[in-house]
């Protein structure tokens, strides 16, 4: 079993590996990782909004921030500096997992906050009260050393993205997608899927806001690079409740840390993510159920005969199992705290 919580001034296992903006709030300012244990560091520098106060890693009460809330100018897209710039993070976990019983995760994960010059000419400072895009959880082949994620943006990390590869050796990639572009077939999402039989995406131009996606696995192109695959596996959109929480002014405008860490708290969603051992003929069954946090919206059951696919592959460079899902979603308002 693993456990690590993130909720400290540091994280002890060197294979812990932070990417992009990805931080520890429990860190304080200045701070640096011990010798030995993983890069993960401060949040200095990505402190952009309602961002949970820094330094309380002592009382264990911190948080994995993958973002702050800055980017989203659309005037420049995404590519300014200080709180007009457009952030990405990350952490890998690059040790290869027994899997021959099956796996099973739990993390709280929050999305909120909104994000800095949100429209077209807005003033430095404003915040639109929605954000993009979402987190991921992905699951790659241990044969492939990991690195790197995969594309930014709608791919969540998992998946390719025009010319730009998914991630190695790409197995199963869940997407908490807040904004939408996930599960849809745009910008190359799930090229090769459709030649393979499989498929690449929703098709249309609307965004599909507050859905819980999984694709599958990537492959090679010709080149050797994970351009192909990630094919859409299952998608649910919620029909109560949101991925992200909405804006609240009082605790966002606050001036107080205190405010924003109740804000932080209050956006939490805990996530469990639960994989068969494998059948006969290499397929699994994944179950994933979201439940909001303390003082949530209710309970809402979790339907039956939920979608179940079987994709083929069509590559000697894709994994070689096929893979079922079995789509699940739940929303509870238990007050038990999970593993974030």
């Amino acid at each position: 079993m693993i456990l690590e919580r993130f909720a400290g001034s540091s994280v002890e296992d060197p294979k812990f590996i932070g990417l992009g903006s990805a931080c520890l709030t429990g860190a304080s300012a200045g701070s640096v990782p011990p010798t030995g244990q993983s890069n993960l560091s401060n949040c200095d520098g990505f402190r952009v909004g309602p961002v949970p106060s820094q330094g309380t890693g002592g009382g264990g009460g911190g948080w994995l921030q993958l973002t702050d809330a800055s980017g989203g100018n659309m005037n420049n897209n995404g590519n300014g500096a200080g709180s007009s710039a457009a952030r990405a993070g990350g952490v890998l976990f690059n040790q290869a997992l027994p899997a021959t019983a099956g796996l099973h995760a739990r993390f709280e994960q929050a999305q909120y906050g909104g994000f800095v010059n949100g429209t077209r000419d807005a003033p430095e400072g404003t915040f639109r009260s929605w954000g993009a895009d979402g987190i991921s959880f992905i699951l790659t082949d241990g044969n492939f050393t990991l690195t790197e994620t995969g594309q930014t943006g709608g791919s969540l990390g998992y998946a390719q993205s025009g010319n730009g590869p998914g991630v190695a050796g790409g197995f199963l990639g869940l997407g908490l997608d807040a904004w939408g572009n996930y599960p849809r077939a745009s910008g190359a999402l799930g090229a090769g899927c459709a030649a393979a039989g499989q498929n690449p995406g929703l098709s249309g131009s609307s965004t599909l806001r507050d859905s819980v996606a999984l694709r599958g696995p990537g492959w090679q192109d010709s080149n050797g690079k994970w351009t192909q695959g990630y094919c859409l596996l299952a998608v649910n959109q919620l029909s109560s409740g949101s991925l992200r929480e909405p804006w609240d002014p009082a605790l966002g405008n606050s001036a107080d840390p205190a405010d924003h860490d109740l804000f932080a708290a209050k956006a939490a969603r805990k996530v469990d993510v639960e994989i068969s051992p494998a059948d006969p003929d290499g397929s699994a069954i994944i179950t994933v159920q979201l439940q909001f946090a303390e003082g949530g919206r209710g309970t809402r059951p979790c339907p039956r005969g939920c979608k179940t696919c079987r994709p083929r592959t069509s590559s000697a460079s894709c994994p070689r199992r096929a893979t079922r899902a079995t789509s699940t979603w739940c929303a509870t308002s238990r007050s038990a705290r999970s593993t974030r």
